[in-house]
């Protein structure tokens, strides 16, 4: 069973690892046989003896083989590049030149820059007129109200007056009409 196991396995590359406790036992019964006095002449008719003595040489000379052949094993890993800390520095760079090589997309992108640029004053300015104005409008408001208020002002006082004058003039006739004959004077 031993042998049959051994041929199974043969060709692995790990063959002397898996059958050195196998190799190592065969040895030792080989050897308790020669010392019992079993020898290869008188132990022919008997089978076992043969059949272990096979086996052992079997396994012997493929874990010779095996290593024989056997490359070290190599574990293939790529480094990898460390990262860069020094940042690419173009020599006469200007920041307002375009660097692509289509001249008609890098002038669009000039112009579309340049629409974006005046798009943003004209709102500016916009907004600035707009302020502008709400302020006049502002002090029109108030102007108007002070004028508002001054006449209000203005009536009031004339009102105040004629009720003045009324009340006098009512204060008066009473004293008359008491007195008896005011209504000549009316």
């Amino acid at each position: 069973m031993v042998h049959r196991v051994a041929r199974l396995y043969s060709m692995a590359t790990s063959f002397p690892e898996m059958f050195a406790p196998t190799l190592a036992t065969l040895n030792e019964l080989s050897e308790r046989a020669a010392a019992a006095g079993l020898s290869d002449d008188s132990a022919e008719d008997d089978a076992v003896w043969v059949q272990l003595q096979i086996t052992r040489e079997y396994v012997q000379r493929r874990t010779e083989a095996s290593e024989k052949t056997r490359r070290p094993m190599v574990q293939m890993v790529r480094s990898k590049p460390l990262k860069q800390l020094k940042p690419l520095v173009a020599e006469g760079f200007r920041p307002d030149k375009d660097l692509d090589p289509d001249k008609a997309r890098a002038e669009m992108k000039k112009l579309a820059k340049r629409v974006k640029r005046e798009k943003k004053g004209a709102l500016r300015e916009l907004r600035r007129d707009t302020a502008f104005v709400s302020q006049q409008k502002d002090i029109q408001r108030q102007r108007a109200t002070a004028e508002r208020r001054a006449k209000q002002k203005q009536i009031q006082s004339i009102l105040q007056v004629e009720a003045r004058d009324s009340n006098i003039w009512n204060r008066m006739k009473k004293k008359l009409r008491k007195m008896g004959g005011g209504e000549a004077f009316l």
